[in-house]
């Protein structure tokens, strides 16, 4: 599991890579982590873009909160964190 801690304190627990665009890297949330829902239709979204798309342990990463199929410009930009594997999970 890819765990990123942002810069404002929230964490993203990541289960696998899903795929690419561009040189993102498409991650599925963790199957046990809450979705990220945004106002006003609150839809859920369940994966992230990352830049590294596979980021080594303690890298800086940029994280975008996507749907499969959406373009890149309607992603929601949520900052940069530090990545780190839990591999117990």
């Amino acid at each position: 599991m890819l765990i990123i801690r942002l810069k404002n304190g929230v964490t993203i627990n990541l289960e696998r890579s899903v795929g690419s665009s561009g040189k993102y890297g498409l991650w599925e949330f963790h199957r046990s982590a809450n979705s990220y829902m945004r106002p006003p239709d609150y839809t859920p979204f369940r994966h992230a873009a990352l830049l590294p798309a596979e980021p080594g342990e303690s890298q800086t990463v940029t994280v975008a909160i996507s749907r499969p199929g959406l373009p890149e410009a309607d992603w929601i930009q949520v900052g940069e964190g530090v990545a780190t594997y839990d591999v117990d999970r």
